[in-house]
């Protein structure tokens, strides 16, 4: 199985799109690895059009994880739209 880097890297670094927040217990956990349950789903387009979704908790949102410090990593190794 691939690292979150290496399917990041595949899919093109994409950027964040749009976001849903998740609610109920099966939420899974952040894609940052901090230990927390995810409260968003984050879809991200890459520039060659692919899509991919990783889920994140809202520390991590918060903290401008996501949106300043650095690129999306994929939870899917992503899909064409």
């Amino acid at each position: 199985m691939a690292s979150k880097t290496e399917r990041w890297e595949r899919a093109g670094r994409p950027m964040p799109t749009g976001a849903v927040r998740l609610e109920g217990p099966d939420r899974g956990e952040c894609a940052f690895e901090c230990g927390r349950r995810a409260d968003y789903l984050v879809k991200a387009e890459a520039e060659s059009g692919a899509t991919a979704t990783t889920r994140v908790c809202e520390t991590c949102n918060d903290e401008h994880r996501i949106w300043a410090e650095r690129y999306l990593p994929p939870e899917s190794d992503g899909e064409n739209a």
